[in-house]
């Protein structure tokens, strides 16, 4: 009787043990939740403090400038800056960003006595991929214009083994539904930067701004420092000063074949692309989709197959409206797929016509050929490439001078 009363004892001081442990756990969890969701999020004024603390370097390289586009766009008050009227929308890479001039294109559509207002968010290695995430933060409505532009060599069967810089990118993409779809990468990644990106986890990204945003209140406070303040998000689309010449060895040993383009769902931009299609037109807003050729210098060297009329063909219908936009001579790229200066005021122009001559949404086919200015005021080509070259000296000797 003694050895069952024992075992009654044990099993009760077992049981209590058990749920002691998942009342701390539980606990632990809501602590954790709370911590993310009502302390260290991206609107918690000590995040935005932090954030306005670092704003050089939060757009300084790479994948922050996705955070940062992600908080400059969920950060802008639609309602406020544009009451009812529409809004046209440059997401995309950098051969968008460094097509189209937002603030050219808002002076165009005012001029003309357009509703249009314009946004623009555009980074580096900004795939259809990232283009959808940074739309996930846009808040669309019907009437707006979705402008973006894909490239060739952005539907590569290995598209993240070719950049081996675009993996850190993938901690800044605002859903786990961006992710799980990747065949390129094993299972188990996928899971990683899913969970990396869903909450309480997510508000990892925002753990450096709320730490440093402490630190100034702090200083402020005990230390006599200077009172923190919060800035309006950076222009992260970057560039308004575009080079006008680049050195051409990150292209070197660029060859597509049909059987290395990735056409077909499994691979990222392919659904992206599509997903992001789709999830514009559920908004009741209209992508437009550009094609800019490549440099007519540049292009024939690294895509040498003959892919492009299969490529627009794909597209063509599966994103409508799709347009190839004319060629511009060398002297407006800056080299085998990036306009200058020069390059973003032709095409910032033709766009401005396609959405005045919009009818609904759908935008004219762009002009089969453009007028480029007169190679006696473009950015003289010849002497930007010595400049480069002379810089690309300077840094070799600057490396040598460390090793030595």
């Amino acid at each position: 009787m003694g050895d069952d009363q024992e075992q009654v004892a044990i099993d009760a001081e077992s049981r209590a043990a058990v749920w002691l442990l998942f009342r701390v756990v539980g606990f632990a969890v809501v602590l954790w939740a709370c911590l993310g969701w009502f302390v260290v999020n991206p609107d918690h004024i000590v995040t935005r403090w932090g954030r306005s603390e670092l704003d050089d370097a939060v757009v300084a390289r790479g994948a922050r400038r996705l955070y940062a586009a992600e908080h400059a766009a969920r950060s802008l008050d639609r309602q406020e800056v544009y009451g009812d009227r529409p809004v046209v929308w440059i997401v995309g890479s950098s051969i968008t960003r460094e097509a189209f001039g937002a603030e050219q294109l808002r002076e165009r559509l005012g001029d003309a006595g357009s509703p249009y207002g314009v946004e623009k968010y555009a980074i580096d290695r900004g795939a259809p991929l990232f283009t959808w995430a940074m739309v996930d933060r846009i808040e669309l409505r019907p009437g707006d214009i979705v402008v973006t532009s894909i490239a060739l060599d952005n539907f590569r069967k290995d598209w993240l083994g070719t950049h081996e810089g675009l993996h850190p990118y993938l901690n800044y993409l605002p859903r786990p539904r961006h992710l799980l779809g990747i065949e390129e990468m094993a299972v188990a990644e996928r899971l990683d930067y899913a969970l990396a990106g869903a909450p309480p986890h997510r508000a990892q990204r925002d753990l450096p701004a709320f730490r440093n945003g402490l630190q100034a209140w702090f200083g402020h406070v005990f230390f006599g420092g200077a009172e923190p303040h919060v800035t309006e998000p950076m222009d992260v689309t970057g560039k308004h000063h575009i080079p006008g010449f680049r050195d051409q060895r990150r292209w070197e040993g660029l060859r597509l074949s049909p059987d290395e383009v990735g056409l077909r769902p499994g691979f990222v931009n392919h659904d992206a692309l599509l997903s992001l299609h789709q999830e514009v037109t559920d908004a009741g807003a209209t992508m437009w989709t550009f094609y800019l050729p490549p440099s007519p210098e540049y292009g024939p060297r690294y895509l040498t197959e003959p892919l492009t009329d299969d490529f627009h063909g794909f597209w063509r219908d599966r994103v409508a409206p799709y347009r190839v936009m004319p060629p511009l001579p060398q002297d407006h790229y800056t080299d085998y797929r990036h306009l200058n200066g020069d390059g973003r005021g032709q095409m910032t122009t033709v766009l401005a016509e396609l959405v005045l001559g919009a009818q609904g949404g759908e935008p004219p086919q762009p002009p089969e050929r453009l007028a480029p200015r007169p190679a006696s005021s473009t950015e003289a080509l010849d002497a930007l490439r010595k400049e480069s070259r002379k810089g690309r000296r300077r840094r070799g000797r600057r490396g040598k001078d460390r090793t030595d």
